[in-house]
């Protein structure tokens, strides 16, 4: 079976191909077009040429006439999927986004938390998903319980309109976009605010506390006056203290430690219900590392998997499962033949279940290409013999190296393939990437490591294959490696596996060798706030705007002079 499936919401769109139940190809609609989550506030006709469809279509040597199945979500953007329209199949938000964590993880049984802004809704009592937990097997996934949001308000029994941007209750990514819209930061900028809690203090926790409620069975509710409280006190808070970052940081803090505090209860309650150690987790609120990290220390759940395409863009992916595995519909079993043959390891079996990196593999035609159209004198081809050698040699000297290698990922976290690297141990060479990458300080990187040498650096806590959260590092590695070493000591750790990145596991050792460290920093290879290069075209040109010192580009090394 041949299935085109479409991501995304009013925001983070994508595509993906599969055939027989393997993704063939996948991309997120913002690596074409340029715009970073492919948000178009006011509406866009840009969305409506869904290039992404088309890019995966391609890939798999196939036309949109020649698949069997277009599928889609039901919050997805009509705009997107217009094209496809007098075909196109839905799944529900929730159901979509609990595939793609429980179908692409290795795992046989688990319980499966879905949790973001807004899902989809149930015409008949006006609510909308905001959580939904699951319990996944063989026999398929089973929607047990969840919050639900609505615009209604619960007092007078009014409707409100989906303009009111007050007007949806009880969703926790809500919760925490206000608080993020709050602090200056721009809608799906989540992530700063979780990055400036660590740099807070606990002086606002308590207070916090009284913009929400929490019931001791792990049911979560937040009412429009509630918001509005949050929103007043955030905002009291910034105009009273004379220090703004101090203030924000603190915020972010109580906001952090809340969500951490509510989503770890709702795990209580999933693990009662299901008995599971396993959790798979989907939905935006899944991006936030500082959570993951806490439940995998603070709830039963031993093993934690989080989809690098967690958010909206990974639902093309859940889609094409749903689909695949689910042809009746969300009820009953899944086609079983079809869910024994998902059950493919790679390498060490329990490492990484499902490589992202599903984009288009770029032949040396096309690195050539793009090299003669932005060369110009500022683009000399180095020689390297023992290349991981080379390329250790100039990070160790302070060098800032971009690596394109392979097929790009989806999701948001680099891992490798479209990377920018560089000496953790200097303070000097992360000051110039900021300034490079113009990038507010306080914003961490992130660190590659060998994945059987964690414990080196890692005081506790399983693999990353995707960087999917932060570990505390020993004490010993946060003095050595003050260029990736948050303010609370953490760092998000990328473990990369010999089977998986043989390349980059070569580099880490040889740099290991050279350096005395086998970490690295590592951060996508863009633009701060622009999607990650795609092309070797927009590599070359990221590395030229980023004055970064070298290109590796598919085994070949390009020193980049200034222009």
């Amino acid at each position: 079976m041949k299935i085109l499936a479409l991501g995304g919401s009013a925001h983070s769109y994508s595509a993906c191909v599969m055939k027989d139940g393997r993704i063939v190809s996948a991309v997120e609609e913002e690596r074409l077009n340029g715009r970073r989550h492919s948000y178009f506030p006011d509406g866009g006709m840009e969305l409506a040429r869904c290039r992404a469809a088309a890019y995966c279509l391609k890939e798999a040597g196939l036309t949109a006439s020649g698949v069997d199945r277009i599928v889609t979500d039901d919050l997805n953007n009509p705009l997107y999927y217009a094209k496809y329209v007098s075909s196109i199949r839905y799944t529900t938000h929730h159901f979509a986004h609990a595939c793609s964590a429980f179908y692409t993880s290795s795992f046989e049984e688990a319980a499966v938390l879905v949790a973001d802004g807004i899902g989809s809704a149930d015409e008949a009592t006006g609510e909308y998903e905001t959580v939904t937990s699951f319990r996944a097997d063989s026999k398929g996934l089973e929607a047990l319980d969840g919050i639900r949001g609505s615009f209604i308000d619960p007092v007078t029994g009014a409707r409100h309109e989906l303009s009111d941007p007050l007007a949806l209750y009880n969703s926790l990514g809500g919760m925490y976009k206000w608080v993020t819209l709050g602090l200056g930061f721009a809608f799906l900028e989540d992530g700063k605010t979780e990055a400036l809690s660590a740099c807070g203090t606990d002086r606002w926790v308590e207070p916090f506390g009284s913009f929400y409620r929490l019931d001791g069975e792990g049911r979560f509710s937040q009412s429009k006056a509630e918001i509005a409280a949050m929103r007043a006190f955030i905002a009291d808070k910034l105009r009273e203290e004379g220090d703004a970052f101090r203030a924000k940081a603190d915020i972010a803090r109580a906001a952090q430690e809340h969500l951490q505090r509510i989503v770890a209860a709702i795990c209580l309650r999933l693990h009662r219900r299901t008995g599971s150690r396993r959790l798979c987790l989907a939905g935006g609120v899944a991006f936030n590392r500082r959570l993951v990290a806490f439940l995998e220390a603070n709830t039963p759940f031993r093993d934690i998997y989080v989809s690098p395409a967690a958010g909206d863009t990974g639902n093309a992916v859940g889609s094409a499962l749903a689909e695949y595995l689910h042809p009746a519909g969300t009820c009953g079993p899944p086609d079983r033949r079809r869910h024994a043959a998902l059950r493919i390891k790679k390498g060490n079996a329990e490492s990484i279940p499902f490589d992202p990196c599903l984009g288009r593999l770029y032949s040396p035609a096309d690195i050539d290409e793009a090299a003669a159209k932005l060369d110009g004198g500022r683009l000399e081809r180095v020689p390297a013999a023992d290349y991981e050698r080379t390329v250790a040699d100039l990070l160790a000297a302070g060098c800032l190296v971009g690596r394109f290698q392979g097929r790009s990922p989806l999701g948001p976290g680099p891992n490798g393939s479209r990377c920018i690297l560089a000496d953790p141990r200097s303070r000097d060479v992360r000051t110039r990437l900021d300034a490079s990458k113009r990038r507010p300080a306080f914003l961490p990187y992130g660190a590659a490591v060998q994945g059987d040498k964690l414990g080196h650096y890692a005081r506790k806590g399983g693999p990353a294959p995707y960087m999917e959260k932060v570990h505390i590092l020993t004490e010993r590695a946060a003095e050595a490696l003050p260029a990736v070493t948050h303010a609370d000591g953490s760092c998000a750790l990328l473990t990369v596996e010999r089977s998986l990145q043989p390349g980059l596991y070569r580099l880490l050792g040889e740099f290991e060798h050279t350096a005395g460290t086998g970490a690295l920093l590592l951060t996508s290879l863009n633009v701060h706030g622009r999607p990650m290069a795609e092309t070797p075209l927009e590599a070359f040109r990221t590395a030229l705007e980023l004055r970064l010192d070298y290109l590796s580009i598919e085994g070949r090394l390009y020193k980049i002079r200034a222009g």
